[in-house]
């Protein structure tokens, strides 16, 4: 399942290193997986994300690989490139009505 994700799936950590507490409070995480179960924990929580529009994940990887070591203001002009062309593709728009109208969405749309 990690390996068909369209970004990267593991992170290297150069510098200052934080607890995962601190980082959750910081919102720098979205969650923190307990040790025992690890690979399950991470499994669901990859399969939870590959359901997404694949224009949107293809979008965020984008602004990811590209927008980190930008000036802030050049990084959110990419961000609302993205968004722009996201909105634009209906995928957006397909998503919302899938939700509205309480079904799955055509993710080829």
């Amino acid at each position: 399942m990690l390996a068909h994700l369209p970004f990267p799936t593991i992170a290297a950590i150069n510098g200052l290193c934080f607890s995962g507490g601190l980082e959750l409070s910081l919102g720098l995480l979205n969650h923190v997986f307990e040790k025992g179960d690890f690979l399950q924990q991470v499994e669901t929580y990859m399969e939870s994300l590959v359901v997404n529009g694949p224009r949107a994940l293809k979008s965020v990887k984008h602004i990811v690989d590209t927008a980190i070591p930008l000036s802030e203001k050049k990084a959110l002009a990419i961000e609302s490139e993205q968004a722009v062309d996201t909105i634009l593709s209906g995928q957006c728009i397909e998503g919302i009505s899938a939700f509205l109208e309480k079904r799955e969405p055509d993710r080829q749309k």
